[in-house]
């Protein structure tokens, strides 16, 4: 008798839904509130801008692939990053020609 098994593990999906707030210590970028759900299996998501008194703005797009994620804001704002943790993205947000190193925090 033959018997045969395999135990696989792959590590834990990241989990974008629920709101993310971007620090960074540039002002422009920081204090921004990212908010992500999932609609008929669409990540989709929402971006305030207080300082602006903009709130509940869609963003063009989401997309997260292994450790990488990328958040299209608008069509001159955009934000690509890493995953440190479940609640933790190290990511460069880019407004036009200007970059910032920024942090998204879960909260």
């Amino acid at each position: 008798m033959l018997i045969t098994g395999g135990l696989f593990f792959s590590p834990a999906r990241k989990d974008l839904k629920g709101t993310w707030l971007i620090e960074s210590a540039q002002a422009e970028c920081s204090s921004k509130v990212l908010r992500f759900q999932t609609q008929q299996g669409i990540l989709k998501g929402t971006i305030d801008f207080p300082a602006l008194k903009k709130y509940d703005q869609k963003l063009i797009s989401v997309h997260t692939e292994e450790q990488n994620v990328e958040i299209n804001l608008n069509d001159t704002d955009k934000i690509v990053g890493k995953w440190v943790n479940d609640s933790l993205i190290t990511a460069t947000y880019t407004t036009g020609s200007k970059h910032s190193i920024v942090e998204l925090k879960k909260q």
